[in-house]
């Protein structure tokens, strides 16, 4: 699959039309999606769930508060606890497999939906949000543009773990 990409900031692309809707994937939802995805090093051999764990959990810890606050505080997430195996950062892990894990939390204002995938060379990370209430629809382009930063940061953080630890 060759991804249509627009913008570009440290090696990660964009995605634009159905891939950044998750192309379709029986996971993806409702109102709003975007993607973007980031070239991994051809000797990775990690899963989509190792690379989700090394994108949230392998952030700076004053990103992943932030990222919680925003979640539990702005978005009133129901996340699980912190140390569950079955989540990441809080997020339900619905489905995990080796190319591809996809995560879910909901409130009150809206249910959210990333899959963090293998795509070939690629390490594509999509999310997609149903608004639940008109308040949802109201708060989610507030909170849009750190999630247009912050995304993109820790989704090329992840790509490059695996050369900055040195595996391979």
């Amino acid at each position: 699959m060759t991804a249509r990409t627009a913008g570009r900031r440290g090696g990660v692309r964009r995605l634009t039309g159905a891939d950044a809707e998750g192309a379709g994937h029986r996971a993806t939802i409702g109102d709003w999606a975007q993607g973007f995805a980031v070239a991994l090093a051809q000797d990775d051999p990690r899963s989509g769930e190792q690379l989700a764990r090394a994108m949230f959990e392998g952030a700076p810890a004053p990103v992943r508060r932030l990222l919680e606050a925003g979640w539990r505080l702005v978005l009133g997430l129901r996340l699980l606890p912190a140390a569950s195996d079955r989540a990441i950062v809080g997020w339900a892990i619905s489905s995990s497999t080796d190319e591809e894990v996809v995560l879910t939390a909901d409130s009150r204002l809206l249910t959210a939906v990333k899959i963090v995938r293998r795509d070939g060379p690629e390490l594509i990370a999509t999310t997609s949000v149903r608004y639940e209430s008109k308040w949802g629809r109201l708060v989610w382009p507030v909170v849009l543009p750190a999630h247009l930063v912050i995304e993109p940061y820790l989704l090329g953080r992840a790509a490059r773990s695996h050369r900055a630890s040195g595996a391979g």
